[in-house]
């Protein structure tokens, strides 16, 4: 199954103790598609909890749903690099980075 379309963004639940990334509603994802849970902000992708002990810290929570966001396009951006870099050990981490993303990680 394809992941849910991007952009995804980001959002702080009120000082909750979790930050969530979500893919908004618009042309590439719509209420009511298959696998898509959601509410006001679109469709939920995951959310990066953080704890009132501080492990992880909030800052550290944030940092992963934003680095969580990227994925759709650093995905994209690994996809098109990976045509015009020749040199062996870029092309092989870009193909290891494009493998894992689509769940073929160890695959040979």
């Amino acid at each position: 199954m394809p992941h849910t379309p991007g952009p995804w963004v980001t959002d702080t639940d009120d000082g909750l103790t979790q930050v969530s990334v979500h893919a908004p509603w618009g042309e590439n994802v719509r209420p009511g598609d298959s696998a898509t849970f959601g509410d006001y902000r679109g469709a939920m992708i995951c959310a990066a909890q953080f704890l009132h002990s501080g492990v992880p810290t909030k800052e550290q929570a944030v940092a992963n749903a934003q680095l969580i966001a990227a994925a759709p396009d650093m995905y994209e951006a690994l996809k098109e690099l990976r045509g015009v870099v020749r040199g062996m050990y870029a092309l092989s981490i870009i193909n290891a980075a494009i493998a894992k993303a689509e769940g073929k990680e160890g695959a040979a």
